[in-house]
């Protein structure tokens, strides 16, 4: 291997230890580096590097809901989707945490992430419709 060879390779840096913890900064610096994308209604991916240790991680954020609902009455049991109602647009928190699968020295059987946590308000894209408050009336 020549000198050049050693600069070219990657270097191999040590393994950041599972830690968790969170920091204004790393809000900043998720609604900077983070892209939402939308594959269907009512289900958004935030991508992006994580704030700690930098791996590229992909969080779900959903607003729709599966439950499962029991009539006790006739002993039925069915499943149902819920899905929230569209309300006017306002920003909307979400607790995020890095969810990265790399190894992370002392990170507790069956966790992911490297233990960074933050909170992420999303906002609606400018120019969405504000939905009604009030049903729709027939004509």
């Amino acid at each position: 291997m020549t000198d050049r060879d050693e600069e070219r390779a990657p270097r191999q840096e040590p393994e950041l230890e599972y830690r968790e913890t969170t920091r204004p900064e790393y809000a900043e610096w998720v609604a900077e580096k983070f892209t939402i994308e939308e594959p269907e209604p009512g289900t958004q991916i935030v991508r992006g590097p994580c704030p700690r240790c930098r791996t590229v991680i992909d969080i779900p954020v959903v607003s729709a809901v599966f439950r499962l609902v029991v009539d006790d009455a006739l002993g039925v049991t069915r499943a149902v989707w819920g899905r929230k109602r569209a309300s006017a647009p306002n920003p909307q928190v979400e607790p995020m945490m890095c969810t990265c699968e790399d190894p992370h020295l002392g990170r507790p059987q069956d966790y992911v992430g490297c233990g960074a946590y933050w909170n992420l308000t999303i906002s609606p894209p400018p120019g969405q419709p504000t939905p009604s408050r009030r049903p729709d009336r027939a004509p």
